[in-house]
């Protein structure tokens, strides 16, 4: 496995149950049960002993199956044959460019069910690009589930969670600090959360910041199509 430097996230091969499937994942170092993060090939599990990933010659990481067949890349815009990944305190797996220090990609621009701190769901009309979280289809199987969540282009936007092509819920329009459908936004609350929109350019960006005093938290679209933002508090979300 790869460990943060403080410790705080590791990223290695997993499995969910006793099918044999394993995947590259990121989780909570220090969190018992284990919590996922991040799956890599989440559509496309290996189930040999012998996988591996590896930074290719051109500088995209790539997993491997036991034959030695490409199952998984990261295929990042621009590619390198000097490269180095490292994994952040932050969570965020980076491919960095030896020479210029540029990150040739980053875990958190291909987000899956959740959201950690530092991270933003997006949306680029012109350029018809969004960052969105796709739940799982199940608690042990991390295929994309039934559920997207995402920020609408409306001004001002709003979040809304997609099951199939149907609306499923909707958080009310954001009102500068808050989103006006959810009750529990109310003067009091203590939010972790941003967003800024671009008119003129047609962009947005709905960014989770750090809770006080809580490095260990994030927001997840669960299997069953709702929204949680949690934090860990030593032995319990």
């Amino acid at each position: 496995t790869l460990s943060s430097p403080g410790g705080s996230f590791e990223l290695g091969f997993f499995t969910t149950n006793s099918s044999g499937k394993q995947y590259v994942g990121i989780w909570f170092q220090k969190v018992t049960p284990r919590v996922i993060v991040l799956v890599a090939n989440r559509e496309k599990p290996v189930s040999s002993p012998m996988a591996s990933l590896t930074i290719s010659s051109n500088g995209s990481l790539v997993l491997l199956n036991g034959k030695q067949d490409p199952v998984w890349s990261s295929e990042g815009d621009l590619t390198s044959n000097k490269c180095r990944a490292e994994l952040l305190d932050t969570g965020n797996l980076v491919l960095v460019d030896n020479v210029t220090g540029e990150y040739v990609w980053q875990s958190f621009e291909h987000l899956g069910d959740t959201m950690l701190p530092l991270t933003s769901l997006m949306y680029d009309t012109p350029h018809n690009r969004k960052r969105v979280l796709t739940s799982w289809r199940s608690e042990t199987d991390p295929s994309p589930g039934d559920f997207v969540a995402e920020i609408t282009p409306q001004v001002p936007s709003q979040g809304i969670i997609w099951k199939g092509s149907s609306p499923y819920w909707r958080s009310g329009p954001w009102a500068g600090t808050r989103f006006t459908g959810i009750p529990e936004m109310d003067e009091s609350y203590i939010n972790p959360l941003g967003m800024v929109q671009d008119v003129v350019n047609g962009t947005g960006v709905f960014a989770f910041c750090v809770l006080r005093n809580f490095n260990l938290s994030s927001i997840k679209l669960t299997s069953e199509g709702s929204l949680r933002i949690q934090r860990y508090e030593g032995t319990k979300w």
